[in-house]
């Protein structure tokens, strides 16, 4: 599992700081180290004390972290002082930290300057160079910028300074008047616009420090900057519009009728997501999941599965569940565990798989097999639990239900490795080659054909594909290209887990 680390104060209320943070990296499928710079007691309503972590403990805290477990990704919110800041930056650039991710806090949504002008200038002068990407809000990229910002105009300019006075991206938030939710992305000489709405929501205590976790986790996944941004958004706004007007008291169970299944299914070509649990038993519903998956795959190009139980539907974007597992004295069926079969699966980046990845918590199996029976329901196309030598509750095999191989998918296909590959670098292409981007001749051919080397540069050195020809493995066909129509042929040979072992022992 990838993991991430933020660095930043405690919230006593849970809404920001550390708290969003990790529930955040969490819920991104990351696991979330952190690194306490400040206690404070708040609330919604504003902070009333703080309580700062010294510099030798803050180092403390750091040198614990990166020489256990190494974060794949950094983020860091607000840090009070000079002297911590420094002690971060030192930290950071002795232990080679990756993927850093500054959500520089300096100002309050009320206006109010939170930083003493000592630490501004070591954050401005210690942290900004080392960060991958910078988040600032538009007061905060005034102040970092030396510009005033009234329009988008003025965003691109800002963001542009910011970025080539630090040596790093930025990501200029909207909001504050200037649009709804719409951000800008500079990096590279380049700005990239990330359209957003506008969420009637009172409760956006704790927004920023969540959008740059959601972006650290991502990267931390190995997504590139653009997905990371655009999957931090996607999630971001989902869980605005989730809570915008929830009740969290006086509510009752109901069971979900075919219907409501039927309406929900409806909403899934308006809403970006990766993976969905479904815990039907109806056959009926169980054909229209794999109608609405296969419609979502093959017609919108969206890399999305379902975790169905007992579903041997032979479709790489069905994961069929056989058997549950218990935690103590909870016994979830096979129906119960798609919840974590589909949260592992959407969490998991690229490069992993979660063969013999093992269930938190879970202590023993529900319905469990034979080695026959196993053998059988992966012939079959079923994803199942068992049991490790350590007597820990694992995943046997990370596959989907495809069972019938035939060009274009063979064997390969029916590992959620390789679809996650496959669907990883659709989504990248759907990034980089937005409609009216390019001139469809051969000048614009030639940068597309350059755009997609780069693509296949990051894959390959990701460990996602392998015995790439960049000469030939991403080519435009200039021969069927004509009007507004241009045709790609690309090669792809994802790489997939050692999870098959075998040895021969000779005697000598």
């Amino acid at each position: 599992m990838r993991t991430a680390l933020t660095i930043a104060g405690s919230d006593s209320s849970g809404g920001a700081g550390i708290q969003a943070d990790i529930k955040t990296m969490t819920a991104n499928g990351v696991f979330a180290l952190c690194a306490v710079t400040a206690l404070t007691a708040q609330n919604t309503t504003g902070v009333t004390d703080i309580f700062d972590s010294t510099p030798h403990f803050l180092e403390e805290q750091l040198d614990a972290v990166f020489t256990d477990i190494f974060p794949d990704a950094v983020k860091i919110g607000m840090v009070s002082s000079a002297e911590l800041i420094e002690t971060i930056a030192a930290k950071l650039k002795e232990y080679g930290a990756k993927h850093i991710v500054v959500d520089p806090v300096m100002v309050a949504t009320s206006g109010a300057k939170l930083l003493r002008d000592d630490a501004v200038t070591a954050l401005c002068e210690k942290l900004l160079p080392l960060a991958e990407v910078l988040t600032p809000n538009i007061p905060e990229a005034e102040i970092l910028s030396g510009m005033t910002i009234q329009n988008a105009a003025d965003m691109e300019r800002a963001a542009q300074t910011i970025s080539e006075k630090y040596g790093c991206a930025v990501l200029c938030k909207g909001g504050h008047q200037i649009n709804d939710a719409d951000d800008l992305l500079w990096r590279d000489g380049a700005g990239k616009w990330f359209k957003g709405r506008r969420i009637d929501n009172p409760n956006t205590h704790g927004t920023g420090c969540t959008l740059s976790s959601a972006i650290a986790s991502n990267l931390a996944k190995g997504y590139d900057l653009d997905a990371s941004v655009e999957r931090a958004k996607a999630y971001i706004s989902g869980a605005l519009a989730a809570i915008a007007a929830m009740n969290l008291t006086g509510g009752t169970d109901a069971t979900a009728q075919n219907d409501d299944l039927t309406t929900f299914m409806d909403t899934w070509e308006k809403v970006k997501f990766n993976t969905v649990a479904m815990p039907v038993t109806d056959s009926s519903m169980k054909a229209a999941i794999k109608t609405k998956i296969k419609y979502l795959r093959e017609s919108m190009g969206r890399g999305v599965q379902a975790v169905v139980p007992d579903f041997p539907a032979d479709y790489e974007g069905i994961i069929s569940i056989k058997n549950g597992y218990a935690i103590d004295d909870d016994k979830l069926s096979a129906a119960e565990a798609t919840a974590w079969v589909a949260g592992a699966s959407a969490g998991a980046s690229y490069v992993e798989s979660l063969t013999y990845d093992a269930v938190d918590g879970a202590t023993d199996l529900v319905d469990a097999l034979t080695h026959e029976e196993y053998v059988d329901a992966i012939n079959k196309g079923h994803f199942a639990f068992s049991i490790s030598e350590e007597n820990k509750v694992i995943v046997e095999y990370d596959i989907n239900s495809l069972t019938s191989f035939k060009q274009p998918k063979d064997e390969t296909y029916r590992k959620n490795r390789v679809v996650r590959v496959m669907d990883t670098f659709q989504e990248s292409i759907q990034l980089n080659f937005p409609p009216n981007k390019y001139a469809n001749d051969s000048d614009g051919w030639d940068i597309m054909e350059g755009v997609g080397k780069s693509i296949l540069k990051q894959f390959a050195e990701a460990g996602a594909i392998t015995d790439v020809d960049y000469d030939n493995d991403f080519l435009v066909d200039r021969d069927a290209s004509y009007g507004d129509k241009t045709y790609f042929n690309v090669n792809l040979k994802p790489v997939d887990s050692a999870e098959k072992l075998f040895f021969t022992t000779h005697t000598r």
